[in-house]
């Protein structure tokens, strides 16, 4: 009987024993540039995206963020007696000293909050970036392995 199903097992491996078709490689190795193309697209994808939040980010600032905060530095009294003073003393050279010494400071809280507010994104986006590299690179490490075993088949089946 031990017999008989090790001659049962044996032809049922034989008969499970395929070729593989000549085409087989070459559908891997397509598969393998399409892997490259989707990365790709993903990456581009990734990137429009945090473009936009980029963009969300800036209109935020002009809209929300630098109302508040212009009133908040005009508000200060220092501030607002200088603009009173050179308001009625009606000396357009006063105002433009005023414009270009203030102007230099508020363009520094400007950028300063816009990097405060687009460094966590940059970091996201590589970090993200990063993760779908790696993943791709694996998937294309898969497929490189099955590729070399569909050749290496395919060479047996031919001799």
């Amino acid at each position: 009987m031990r017999k008989y199903t090790l001659l049962v097992i044996w032809v049922i491996t034989m008969s499970g024993c395929s070729t593989i078709p000549s085409e087989a490689p070459s559908l891997s190795s397509e598969l393998g540039k399409r892997i490259s193309s989707l990365e790709s697209a993903n990456l581009t994808l990734l990137n429009r995206y945090f473009d936009q939040k980029r963009v969300e980010v800036d209109r935020f600032i002009q809209e929300v963020w630098l109302p508040e905060f212009a009133d908040e530095f005009f508000q200060k009294p220092f501030m607002v007696n200088a603009w009173n003073t050179m308001v009625s003393e009606d000396d357009k050279k006063q105002r433009l000293m005023f414009l270009m010494k203030t102007g230099p400071k508020l363009q520094e809280a400007i950028n300063k909050k816009r990097t405060e507010l687009i460094q966590p994104l940059d970091e996201l986006e590589r970090y993200i970036a990063r993760n779908i590299s790696a993943e791709y690179e694996q998937a294309r490490g898969i497929n490189n392995s099955i590729t070399s075993f569909l050749l290496s088949a395919a060479e047996v089946t031919k001799n």
